[in-house]
């Protein structure tokens, strides 16, 4: 009886695991410069109807997961500088690779815009010391969170980016080591788009409260008024500590206190400035793991909202 129990369990278990594996459908490849033959790094991989994205990594690699297997999706490959690509799924070779061409047009733009020799810097977005109300640590299974920018006009070239974090004296480890992404503007959803840079921007800092990054070296150019930057977690042990988050305690619907809960967090523990625009408009996007960009409201431990800290210098 007992052997009989283990086939059927055995047997199911092979069922339920051949079910997962033809439902997912693994697309894997290198994106190429057509005219130059080298790698595209961090450009936008996308299926279409499902709805699901990665970026390329920095040797134009990619791996996209689809787990629905819709027979008539298409892939999608964008950047900015590069023409938009697409393939139908029926026909993409595993471990291809895609070859895209340059946006001359949008180069020519960018040369066009750079020869000018007087450039007045405008800050955006900018705050000061008392105009930070509280803090946020890492989202749980959040792993970018980005800001929306206006834009005196089109390309400008971004200086600088300046972000504030909460710093406890009492923390073991208050280093941080994360990265910057800058994003266009989705027209579908009005949340980042596609990298702007297309390099990684890896910011390193031991005790500031404030971070200060120079990013001239990176030549990046905006192509619209609007954009994004974004904060990119590294859920690396450099960045671990042990922090508490306030927990809500309720009695039915209504808030009668707060408890601390301890739990391992990572650097950086981002600040937050209040909304000064209407409520309605809510400049801050969260990028979930498995899930798409969402708008939302960068919210404190105690259920204080506002928006991220986080302001740039651009130069037109």
């Amino acid at each position: 009886m007992l052997k009989i129990r283990y086939r059927l369990v055995y047997t199911v278990g092979l069922l339920f695991t051949s079910i997962i594996c033809n439902a997912q459908q693994i697309f894997k490849g290198t994106v190429i410069n057509k005219q130059s033959n080298k790698p595209v790094p961090f450009i936008t991989v996308k299926l279409l109807k499902e709805q699901i994205a990665v970026s390329a990594a920095e040797d134009g690699s990619f791996q996209l997961t689809s787990n629905q297997h819709i027979d008539n999706d298409t892939l999608q490959f964008s950047s900015v500088g590069y023409i938009t690509y697409k393939i139908p799924i029926r026909t993409f070779m595993p471990n291809s690779e895609v070859r895209i061409e340059e946006d001359t047009f949008f180069l020519n733009e960018i040369k066009v815009s750079s020869k000018k020799r007087r450039y007045k810097t405008s800050t955006l977005n900018d705050f000061f010391g008392p105009d930070i109300h509280y803090t946020q640590a890492h989202f749980d299974s959040y792993y970018q969170v980005a800001r929306k920018f206006i834009g005196k006009k089109e390309f400008g070239k971004l200086k600088e980016i300046r972000l504030a974090r909460y710093i406890d004296k009492k923390q073991k480890n208050i280093k941080t080591k994360f990265r910057l992404r800058v994003y266009d503007v989705n027209p579908a959803t009005g949340g980042p788009g596609q990298d702007i840079c297309h390099e990684v921007i890896e910011v390193q800092n031991d005790d500031n409260t404030f971070i200060e990054t120079n990013v001239t070296k990176y030549n990046i150019v905006i192509p619209k008024k609007e954009f994004f930057i974004a904060v990119e977690w590294l859920y690396i042990p450099y960045n671990e500590y042990c922090g508490y988050n306030l927990i809500p305690v309720r009695n039915e619907s209504v808030i009668i206190g707060y408890k601390e809960q301890y739990s391992t967090l990572f650097q950086p523990s981002l600040r937050q400035v209040p909304n000064d625009r209407d409520k309605r408009d809510r400049q801050t996007w969260l990028l979930d793991i498995n899930q798409p960009w969402t708008n939302t409201w960068f919210r404190s431990w105690i259920g204080l909202t506002g928006e991220l800290a986080l302001s740039a210098k651009v130069d037109y």
